[in-house]
Parts: C-alpha cells; sequence; structure tokens
C-alpha cells in the first residue's frame, strides 16, 4: 500500500492510506432517519480501527467530510473521536442528495451524458422534420431569402414562419435570440478555450504562463489568449453563420481523435478497469470516426482548408516549443503521422465536393458521402495500426504522471 497509495506534503511527511470504510447506502427517510451525523461517523471510524486493527490513540488527527453537516454540531470531528489529543480538520462537501444516494455514480454519469446526447438528437431531428414539412423545395433552392416563396426576409426562416402562422411575439423572441444566442456562446467558448489553454500550459511545449492563475485561482493569461484570438477569428469568418460552421467543424476534428484515441487503449490497455464500457466497439468507434469526417465535409470546403492551415500554425507552434525544451514529442511523429494524410484527404474530398465556397462539385450525390465514408475507413485503421506499444504507453503515463497527482498536503 506505501508504494501505490501515498501522498507527501512539502515538509516531506508521508501520508499511508490503508483502509476506508462507509455506511450503507439506504433510500432517504429511511432506516438512517434517527440517526445523525456523529452517529454515523462513530459508527464508520470504529468499523475503519476495527478492520485496520488500529488504535484509537495511535490516530493523530482526523479529517471529516459530510454532505449536509448540522449547524448546532460544528465540531464533528472532534465529537466523532474517540479521545486523545488528535488535530481535527473538517471539510464541507456540497453535494445533492441524490448523488449520494446513488447505487453507480460512476455509471450514472455515462449514462446520463448518452441519455442527454439521445434526448437533444432527437429533439434537433424532430425539428428538422417540421422544417422539410414546412416547406417547398423550389422555394429555398436558391436560398433562403423567400423561405416561403413570398415576403422576402434577411431574418432568417423561422423568423419568416413566425410572422406566417400569426405568431408575431414568437418572432421578436427570435430577434432577441439572435443577439442573446452568440454572446452566451461567446461566453461559454472563452471558457472553454481558457481551459484548454491552461491545460495546455501544463505541457513542457507550451508556454507555462498559461497555466498560471491569479490570487482567486482565474487563469487570466489564458482568458486574455482566448479572448484576442476569438477576436481575430472576425477576419476570416465575418458572419456569425461563417463562424458557426467553423466552430462545428473544429469541433467534429476535436471529437474524430476520441475514436481512434479509444481504439488505440483498447488495444494497448483492453483489461484495465471501466466504469463504462461502450457496447460494440469495432462498429461503434469507426462509425464514430467517419460520422465526425462527414460532419466536417457537410461544413464546407472553405471552412475545412482554413481550419486545416489553422491547425499547421498549431502544429509550428507545438514543434517551436518542442525545440525550445527538448521535450523529445518528435519521436512520436512517426505515430501521428497520418495527422497530416487525414486532413490533407478532407481538404481534397471538400474541394471535389458539394459544400462550401470554392467546392468544384465534381462528386455526384451520395458519391461524396461514400468517397469520405470510405477515406475515413483507410485512415482510421492505418491510425490504429501507428499506436503505441504498450511498453510506451506505460512511459507515456509515467512520464505525466504529476500532472495527475494532487497535493492534498499543500499549506
Amino acid at each position: 500500500m506505501e508504494n501505490e497509495n501515498t501522498m507527501q506534503n512539502k515538509n516531506g511527511r508521508r501520508a499511508v492510506i490503508v483502509g476506508g470504510m462507509r455506511t450503507p447506502f439506504v433510500k432517504a427517510f429511511g432506516d438512517f432517519t434517527k440517526l445523525d451525523t456523529i452517529a454515523l461517523g462513530v459508527a464508520a471510524v470504529a468499523g475503519l480501527l476495527k478492520n485496520t486493527g488500529l488504535r484509537h490513540r495511535d490516530v493523530e488527527s482526523i479529517v471529516w467530510g459530510g454532505v449536509i453537516l448540522p449547524p448546532t454540531q460544528p465540531n464533528i470531528a472532534r465529537e466523532i473521536a474517540l479521545e486523545g489529543n488528535a488535530e481535527f480538520v473538517e471539510v464541507f462537501v456540497d453535494a445533492p442528495l441524490e448523488v449520494c444516494e446513488a447505487r453507480d455514480p460512476k455509471r450514472d454519469l455515462s449514462r446520463a451524458i448518452l441519455t442527454a446526447m439521445a434526448i437533444g438528437a432527437v429533439l434537433y431531428s424532430l425539428l428538422q422534420v417540421v422544417m422539410i414539412g414546412g416547406l417547398e423545395p423550389r422555394n429555398i433552392a436558391k436560398g433562403w431569402a423567400t423561405p416561403l416563396g413570398t415576403d422576402p426576409s434577411n431574418f432568417g426562416a423561422w423568423y419568416t414562419l413566425a410572422l406566417a402562422v400569426g405568431a408575431g411575439w414568437l418572432a421578436k423572441v427570435l430577434i432577441v435570440d439572435a443577439v442573446i444566442s452568440p454572446a452566451g456562446a461567446g461566453v461559454l467558448y472563452v471558457g472553454a478555450t481558457a481551459r484548454l489553454s491552461y491545460a495546455l500550459g501544463e505541457e513542457r511545449e507550451m508556454p507555462s504562463a498559461l497555466s498560471t492563475t491569479n490570487k482567486k485561482g482565474v487563469p487570466v493569461i489564458s482568458v486574455l489568449v482566448a479572448a484576442v484570438i476569438g477576436s481575430l477569428a472576425f477576419g476570416p469568418y465575418k458572419s456569425w453563420t461563417a463562424l458557426v460552421n467553423v466552430v462545428t467543424g473544429a469541433t467534429a476534428i476535436m471529437y474524430a481523435f476520441a475514436p481512434v484515441s479509444l481504439a488505440a487503449l483498447h488495444k494497448v490497455d483492453g483489461n484495465r478497469p471501466r466504469s463504462y464500457r461502450i457496447p460494440l466497439p469495432k462498429v461503434v468507434l469507426p462509425a464514430a470516426f467517419c460520422s465526425a469526417n462527414l460532419i466536417i465535409y457537410w461544413g464546407g470546403f472553405d471552412s475545412t482548408w482554413k481550419l486545416t492551415c489553422a491547425m499547421l500554425v498549431g502544429l509550428a507552434l507545438f514543434a517551436l516549443g518542442t525545440w525550445r525544451s527538448s521535450s523529445g514529442a518528435q519521436h512520436a511523429l512517426p505515430n501521428a503521422i497520418w495527422i497530416g494524410p487525414w486532413l490533407g484527404g478532407l481538404v481534397l474530398i471538400g474541394l471535389l465536393g458539394r459544400y462550401g465556397l470554392g467546392a468544384r462539385n465534381i462528386l455526384p450525390e451520395w458519391v461524396d458521402i461514400g468517397a469520405v465514408t470510405i477515406f475515413s475507413l483507410v485512415i482510421f485503421y492505418w491510425a490504429v495500426s501507428l499506436t503505441y506499444t504498450a511498453e510506451q504507453t506505460v512511459a507515456t503515463i509515467a512520464r505525466d504522471a504529476q500532472q495527475l497527482d494532487y497535493d492534498a498536503w499543500e499549506e
């Protein structure tokens, strides 16, 4: 246990995890209703001492946390202690009661995410059915200026449809939302990008200033970098629609790495215990990669080539950081060589395809989808074949292990 579950503070004091104990999970307002926090804590501590063979006199301190702490009993850790001159640290943990009652929180989280995605997919699909059923194809064949055939509108199809059915209030809501929604999305993306920049600052190849925070724990530099890059994006993307397309494409590129990574982990570390295992991974993972590439293709050729250029700039900066830090990341290049042909192939298919400015419309309908699918499968299996060996994977994880450690004893 000492080699696997130990923590050490700045003064060199070592803490060893030797065991754990908890009270059973029961329904709310049931068997434990008459027991207060102290009674439950005494039972847990007493059971822990009994199982480990420790004497209460050997306990130097108690760290105690609770979900709902009684206001009339502020020193629960001291109350729980059987006897002795120990130090007491109390921790407040704010968690919903439903989380505490969950039978399998890790699995519940996976189920919740998948359920939310399924609900969103169904709602958006039904929305598209309504749109398709409410419009005549000939009215939108050349654009969205007259989605109903009359009354040209510059405010979009939904605005025009709302006026057509007499829902003026809904048309006003759509206009207001046209301002609020982009602003809210911008705030969310600045925060998300700042978190990514902060994580990149932990890498040896990137500036460490990205991972610094102020006294309140805010990564100011990462927030500023995200804001500046977002402002610069208005250069090549001059409208909200263009920004949505490029953000969708960038998100799809990010998601495309996920099935490749998971397939690689299945290959080199397939026996690791997991809280959730994806069903039929040999089918789902390549299908997910194909879906991501189709989204990139449908985003249009103009978005794809610009995103590829942006990634080349990022790669150049990463190469510069690798050279300056001498991190040796260039040794992983043979394992990532597939990324170049992947992005280049998407740009080429987009050029020959039917979507976006500059597309040549050479590939017919359905043929282009087949081309993207076949190309995606070739890249997917090639990428997985270039995976690290099991030994290289273990060495890589060990090298970055310090990023996963939590300094619980920090002063």
